[in-house]
């Protein structure tokens, strides 16, 4: 299920895996199916804009499965805005609709990005109020997203988060499910081959074969492109589906008898893939999830 190999064709820089998001209009219930999946959801708040806007309020609440390694980010966007930064992916329904790859140095890789000559929007500033754990306060972000026509599967953006202390607290990082880490994202695509090319010009990774996906691994995980058939038996997404699109993520737990038991006590189903647990997009608000071993 994961690759390993890494290859020598990179940009200046090397991007990580920060976070993933699953979305959801006005009346999304994810924090409580994703509790049942056993998960520690925290509780959510407004996504702001920056200081010198006021701290406007995005249209957008977002509460987060924090882990060790990155977060998994569940929003509900209430904005009926054609320019909302999710509109475009929303159209789709709940679903799968955030990569978020981060960096040290916003400037130097959004100069990256345009150099590589994809389509981006300027860098901004966000916050969300903090009010788990013992430390509290606004966590500031700065990013920028890919043109949805350069990045038709979900919102792809690169972040520098300014305040992980805050983000990153150990009451929120222990989950009944013994999740650690997240460890990439499946995308399922009508012709891989393509999508590995494409998605070489992206992020600066050069494909390598895993079976029939293509794999491009970043520091601290990867993206698998899989074909959308696969996906579909795999996963449970929809394998009419006419855009290629975000279908999964891949979750490191700690004690696979210990996911396998919350997931039992719980009545939510599973199967089993090798050494991994697969749940369908269902279970997860139109993300579906593969639980593998750390």
């Amino acid at each position: 299920m994961l690759c390993s190999e890494k290859r020598g064709y990179a940009w200046n820089m090397q991007l990580f895996l920060d976070h993933a998001g699953v979305v959801g209009g006005p009346e999304s219930s994810l924090s409580e199916q994703w509790r049942r999946l056993g998960f520690s959801v925290t509780n959510p708040h407004e996504l702001l804009g920056s200081a010198e806007q006021g701290h406007a309020a995005l249209g957008q609440t977002s509460c987060h499965a924090v882990l060790g390694q990155g977060y998994i980010e569940l929003s509900r966007v209430y904005s009926l805005d054609p320019a909302h930064h999710l509109s475009s992916y929303l159209r789709r329904g709940a679903g799968l609709h955030i990569l978020a790859l981060g960096t040290q140095d916003i400037d130097a890789a959004r100069r990256e990005f345009a150099n590589a000559g994809v389509p981006c929007s300027a860098i901004a500033w966000a916050s969300r109020n903090i009010s788990y754990g013992e430390r509290h306060g606004m966590a500031r972000f700065q990013w920028f997203m890919v043109s949805p026509d350069a990045a038709p599967e979900g919102l792809l953006c690169v972040v520098r988060n300014h305040t992980a202390e805050l983000v990153y607290q150990p009451q929120v990082m222990t989950h009944p499910n013994s999740a650690v880490a997240l460890r990439g994202m499946v995308i399922a695509c009508h012709d891989v081959s393509k999508a590995a090319l494409r998605y070489q010009g992206l992020l600066g990774v050069a494909p390598q074969s895993l079976g029939e996906d293509q794999c491009l691994i970043l520091q601290g995980g990867q993206i698998l492109l899989r074909e959308i058939s696969v996906c579909a038996e795999l996963h449970g997404t929809d394998a009419q589906a006419a855009q290629d699109r975000y279908a999964a993520l891949l979750v490191a737990v700690r004690d696979m008898s210990q996911t396998r038991a919350w997931l039992q006590s719980q009545h939510v189903p599973f199967t089993t893939h090798g050494d991994a647990l697969q749940l369908s997009a269902a279970q997860g608000g139109g993300a579906a999830l593969v639980f593998v071993p750390q």
